[in-house]
């Protein structure tokens, strides 16, 4: 049997775990909360990709479009890039990125989320547990992740 691979590792170590707080984000577009813990109670589509990466850019607009149909039932989409911010928010302006995005210049919180290979994106649910990792760019997994955030925003909220 194979070794499983990084993705594969990832998935693994991360899943039914709670997301790691975040540090050091500095706001690109959009209202980038200042933790992870604010975001509770919303469903969390946390997007790791940089201005250079082309499979990034193509899913830029998969994430607006998200962002859109389901930011009102408690959606919250969030990009997080190394990448420097006035690169970072000319591309977001340019990719029309209508959810929140932000630097990690430290690259902190995409070592605390393990974040080897871009897009690398976390479906986080409303008590702040990971509930998916995709790796990578897969328009055949779109449906998939649409229906998991529909599941995910119709189970109650957490008790406070």
């Amino acid at each position: 049997m194979p070794f499983p691979g990084h993705d594969q590792i990832l998935r693994l170590d991360k899943i039914g775990t709670f997301a790691p707080a975040w540090r050091s984000l500095t706001t690109v577009g959009g209202t980038v909360p200042a933790n992870i813990g604010t975001l509770r109670g919303n469903v969390v589509l946390l997007d790791f990709w940089a201005t250079w990466c082309a499979p990034c850019r193509l899913m830029a607009p998969q994430l607006s479009a998200w962002h859109a149909a389901y930011a009102a039932q408690g959606l919250r989409v969030v990009g997080v890039t190394t990448d420097d911010v006035s690169v970072a928010t000319k591309t977001a302006q340019a990719l029309s990125m209508r959810y929140a995005v932000a630097a990690d210049a430290s690259e902190s919180t995409s070592a605390a989320y393990g974040v080897k290979a871009l897009p690398t994106m976390f479906v986080i649910d409303k008590k702040g547990v990971i509930r998916d990792v995709v790796v990578g760019y897969d328009p055949t997994r779109h449906a998939e992740v649409e229906k998991l955030l529909k599941a995910l925003l119709a189970e109650p909220a957490p008790a406070p």
